[in-house]
């Protein structure tokens, strides 16, 4: 609580209250390093992890030992980690996740791919797995491919974003109805999904000619978001 409140003084001093009583305990360790990195201790954060007892029998551990020197932007160490992660806990899904994401990004992707593949049969992180194999699919112009599997994303973070593609791929394959239902019939979790997806219908009935109908949705809309400015800008 304390580190998300940004008090990082009172964060280290709960973190090392809790280790000095469960010294075992792997959350209280994380949380430390978490807090020492934020302050500009990176050294001393990768250390504390390290150092902690069992930390190469940690799965976990070793895990977010990963994703910290990603943060510290040390790239190179971290999928060493990982991949050594993954030779001690194969199919480890965070693992998997991390690896198949730090690939895409690097712009490896048939190594992302195959990562990405390797964690759907996990049965974990369905949704991220279907939104970066449709991007590489989609990068690689495999249109199908990519309506395939943006399709299927259908919760998380990036679920409004994976079906706003998805209808664009459709119009670009003729089939303007279709990525125009797929938008309507997708529902919207939280406000900036709202505004992602009617956006992306205002658009798609513009390039339908369809003039009025877009005019009217982003009436609509601004009644309930009188203040947005992405509105008002693509009604303009």
């Amino acid at each position: 609580m304390a580190l998300s409140n940004g008090d990082l003084q009172v964060a280290l001093d709960e973190s090392e209250r809790a280790l000095t009583l469960r010294p075992d305990w792997a959350e209280a360790a994380v949380l430390r390093a978490r807090v020492l990195i934020v302050d500009g201790r990176s050294e001393e954060a990768m250390s504390s992890l390290q150092d902690w007892p069992g930390f190469r029998d940690n799965a976990r551990l070793r895990l977010e030992f990963a994703i910290l020197q990603l943060a510290v932007e040390r790239v190179e160490e971290a999928r060493l980690e990982l991949e050594l992660l993954l030779a001690d806990f194969p199919r480890m899904p965070g693992a998997l996740r991390t690896l198949g994401l730090l690939e895409f990004q690097a712009g490896n992707y048939q190594l992302a791919e195959r990562y990405l593949i390797e964690l759907i049969g996990t049965g974990q992180y369905m949704a991220d797995a279907m939104f970066y194999l449709g991007s590489i699919a989609e990068i690689q112009n495999d249109l199908d491919g990519a309506a395939s599997f943006y399709a299927r994303v259908t919760g998380g973070a990036n679920a409004a974003a994976a079906r706003v593609r998805l209808a664009l791929i459709l119009y670009r394959l003729g089939d303007p109805e279709k990525a125009l239902r797929s938008l309507e019939l997708f529902p919207a979790t939280d406000m900036a999904s709202t505004l992602q997806l009617v956006n992306a219908r205002g658009e798609l009935l513009m390039r339908m000619q369809r003039y009025d109908e877009a005019l009217a949705l982003y009436d609509a809309e601004l009644q309930r978001y009188p203040d947005e400015q992405s509105l008002r800008y693509s009604r303009a």
